[in-house]
């Protein structure tokens, strides 16, 4: 029976998911006790020796968590910090920062410049390999939610656009249709709009945006001259292809 991270003994690795850490510190043994405490089959553990060397190591080979010290010589961990932040391929990148003070306004500070987390020396390996472990696993999750709303949105843009060309076509054959096509592509709106948190309208708003769209998702073209029988084949819309008005709307 597999064992359970929590009820290992003291040699047992907790990280047992692919992932890379860059450790950043000017003290050379802490950098080593890093290697041998942290890395194992699945974990890899990168170092660097300051602020610049180690905005070198992502750049170079970007990591999926920084354990940053913050008290470093030539740039240090705030330094970082406002380098990583400043960069749209970084902004999300997991950091725990790492200090030798319990200094409440540093700690504040480093949150305010974009820390993750944080952690004081000396350091308690085991400890630090579960908070390692669960940040890790909240910033994959919080990809892959990032990814699924961002994937959502485009299909939602794809299906609004098939269905603005159905509602061109409609009123090129009939303009008194507007008013009935006015309300439908309100309530599209108010429907989606009504179960998307702010981050999914957001989502929803920008990929509207990248195809041209008004913010929603959703608009009523004014009605397109007729098109010819070569543009527009009468098999294509029928009479019977665009759906009566439910009583709502005849109410309306």
């Amino acid at each position: 029976m597999a064992v359970h991270p929590d009820n290992a003994g003291p040699f047992f690795y907790v990280l047992r998911e692919a992932v890379r850490i860059l450790f950043v510190d000017d003290d050379p043994i802490l950098r080593e006790f890093a290697v041998v405490n942290l890395a194992s089959e699945h974990a890899v553990v990168d170092t660097a020796k300051d602020g610049v060397a180690a905005l070198e190591a992502i750049e170079a080979n970007t990591p999926d968590i920084v354990l940053l010290d913050l008290e470093m010589p030539t740039l240090d961990g705030f330094g970082v910090l406002k380098a990583l932040r400043a960069d749209a391929r970084w902004r999300d990148l997991p950091v725990i920062v790492v200090t030798g003070r319990e200094d409440v306004d540093a700690v504040d500070r480093a949150f305010g410049a974009g820390a993750t987390s944080f952690v004081v020396k000396p350091l308690n390996w085991r400890l630090l390999s579960h908070q390692l472990r669960y940040v890790h696993r909240m910033a994959t999750n919080e990809r892959l939610l990032a990814e699924s709303r961002e994937a959502t949105a485009t299909q939602l843009m794809r299906l609004a656009s098939h269905g603005a060309h159905f509602i061109a076509q409609a009123l090129a054959r009939d303009p008194t249709l507007r008013p009935q096509a006015v309300r439908f592509a309100q309530a599209a709106d108010a429907a989606l709009k009504r179960d998307e948190t702010p981050d999914e309208q957001a989502a929803t708003d920008k990929a509207a945006a990248d195809k041209g769209w008004e913010a929603g998702g959703h608009h009523v073209p004014e009605a397109a001259p007729a098109p010819t029988a070569d543009e527009v084949p009468e098999s294509d819309v029928r009479d019977s292809d665009i759906p009566e008005p439910d009583e709502t709307v005849r109410a309306a």
